[in-house]
């Protein structure tokens, strides 16, 4: 009978055992999910617009010029030991200050110069310019990609 009990009783320690384990288990998992949802709303609520332009440019042996489309920024045809600049215009809509992260992907990115960080204060316009440069090395051809601006609010 005392042997009975002893079965009994290690059988009941291994069921506690268990049984705070899977506790244990649970609040690991509910506190990696918790710590994993701050950390998405804090970088997603950082950013506050997103925008993309489409990038063109051509490398030919005589110059072209693009006109009237504001919705992108053409270069036209470039031809070789010249250079091209456009200007593109921004303003901070908000009443605090934001940043500016700018990239450009794409096969045209080889080709271009620009300011990749930009601070606004509030309510500020300001202008920033692109520029190329085209080298005797370079194929001729059409080279596009995209400009991606991603604005953020400054952290003091």
């Amino acid at each position: 009978m005392s042997l009975l009990k002893k079965d009994f009783q290690k059988q009941n320690r291994m069921t506690k055992i268990k049984k705070s384990s899977l506790k244990l288990i649970i609040l690991l998992v509910a506190l990696s999910l918790v710590i994993f949802i701050i950390t998405i709303i804090f970088k997603s609520d950082n950013i506050l617009d997103k925008k993309e332009i489409p990038v063109f440019l051509e490398v030919g042996d005589n110059s072209g010029i693009a006109l009237g489309n504001t919705s992108q920024i053409n270069f036209g045809r470039i031809p070789y030991g010249s250079a091209a600049q456009r200007t593109v215009s921004l303003e901070n809509y908000y009443d605090f200050s934001i940043e500016a992260f700018i990239e450009v992907s794409g096969n045209v990115s080889q080709f271009l110069i620009y300011e990749p960080y930009l601070e606004f204060n509030p309510r500020e316009k300001k202008e920033f310019g692109i520029g190329t440069i085209i080298f005797s090395n370079e194929s001729y051809g059409n080279y596009s990609g995209k400009m991606s601006l991603i604005f953020k609010r400054l952290k003091s």
